[in-house]
């Protein structure tokens, strides 16, 4: 589940799902996903463009395999509490 966003609570989240129909497209980033796993899929907590700004029905969760044209990994990092399961970072591009 990438739901993270640096200094931001989740009833901030600024990732958008795009689109009135498909195909949908994510805009924003995450800040932590695990990393070094290829054939990763992604489950994205985004804002959906065609909801209400706020409260029930303003978010979804979107399945993206992290291979897919518009996603971008940062390079992976350790992580302090636990240096074995590295993270990094997710770029989403229109």
């Amino acid at each position: 589940m990438s739901a993270n966003e640096s200094q931001r609570k989740i009833t901030e989240i600024q990732t958008r799902l795009v689109g009135h129909s498909e195909p949908w497209q994510l805009v924003g980033s995450k800040s932590w996903v695990i990393s070094g796993i290829d054939a990763l899929t992604l489950f994205v907590l985004a804002r959906r463009s065609d909801g209400p700004p706020q409260g029930p029905g303003s978010l979804c969760i979107v399945r993206v395999p992290l291979r897919s044209a518009g996603v971008a990994a940062t390079a992976p990092r350790a992580h302090a509490v636990m240096p074995e399961l590295p993270h990094a970072g997710v770029d989403f591009h229109e």
